[in-house]
């Protein structure tokens, strides 16, 4: 008995195109339905000299794709916005847009409420678009009360870092999904530090077992890194308001609206003896840092005794 043969009539040539379409579908849906994580931190100098506070909203990568379409487009509607080369806009950035320098210095909205409605109008694009929030901030000058050594702020970084990954981790290992790849702002002051120590971990073996994958670096076009640096600075100035000699703190409109819009992964505010406990953490392996809820029932809080 010869080899047999696959004889395609009209029937099963539709069946097996049928077929093929089907796993196509089923694996581009696949990839679009991975996620990833973009991580920036707030400000920068002076405005870091109290806290650092590292924000990450995490998407798939079919809504990561719809944000950087409805980002820009949004962006394109402020009068007079310059263009580069390629035709994109000047990226937002929330430091120089709060001042008064964006896009251009000395930028002039035709009102206060022509201008807050912008911001609002990028904050519903995130509420839309991103599936989780994580942070972690730390009181800088605590940390260097404690360790006065490190004026680069070169662990800082890190621990920032870390406590957004594993805040996703654990959400992504819930949930059984993939390992979660991390992008940062190449070129950004601190994070080559952070993937220095994420190659190191890699090497050894400690990030098999946990969601945390690839850490790469991209371009400040890129709208996820932008909606990252708008909720880092939020998180930033929500601790700094609440710091002696500032006056009352009234919660922003735009944050209440970015913390009800997007989902809550919680995070770490870090201070004082916790500070110690997370060094001892990082050097044994350990994890006893408790993370806190950035909701409207749950804002996290400054301990000003905790030294």
């Amino acid at each position: 008995m010869g080899p047999c043969k696959l004889i395609i009539t009209p029937q099963n040539q539709y069946v097996h195109r049928l077929a093929e379409a089907l796993i196509l579908n089923l694996t581009a849906e696949r990839h679009l339905s991975m996620f990833s994580a973009y991580l920036d931190e707030s400000g920068k100098g002076n405005e870091r000299e109290t806290f650092l506070a590292v924000g990450g909203p995490v998407s798939s990568a079919l809504q990561w794709g719809r944000l950087q379409r409805d980002w820009t487009e949004h962006l394109l509607c402020v009068p007079e916005m310059p263009l580069d080369k390629q035709g994109r806009p000047v990226p937002f950035h929330m430091t120089e847009f709060e001042s008064g320098n964006w896009p251009t210095k000395r930028y002039r909205w035709r009102s206060e409420r022509t201008r807050s409605r912008f911001l609002h109008g990028l904050i519903d694009i995130m509420r839309h678009r991103v599936k989780l929030r994580v942070f972690t901030v730390i009181w800088l000058d605590h940390y260097h009360t404690l360790f006065p050594k490190d004026r680069k702020h070169k662990i800082p970084w890190l621990m920032c870092a870390l406590g957004c990954a594993s805040r996703i981790s654990k959400w992504a290992e819930q949930r059984s999904y993939d390992s979660i790849p991390f992008i940062f702002e190449r070129g950004g002051e601190g994070w080559g530090i952070a993937l220095e120590n994420h190659r190191g971990l890699e090497k050894q073996g400690r990030l098999g077992k946990t969601k945390i994958g690839s850490w790469t670096s991209d371009d400040k076009h890129v709208a996820g890194l932008q909606a990252a640096d708008l909720w880092a600075w939020e998180l930033r100035h929500h601790f700094q308001a609440q710091l002696p000699h500032k006056p009352p703190y009234d919660l922003r409109k735009s944050l209440e609206k970015l913390m009800i819009g997007v989902p809550d992964g919680s995070g770490f505010a870090i201070g004082g003896a916790d500070l110690q406990m997370l060094m001892e953490d990082l050097e044994l392996g350990t994890s006893r840092i408790q993370p806190v809820s950035f909701r409207s029932d749950g804002l996290p809080r400054i301990d000003h005794t905790a030294l």
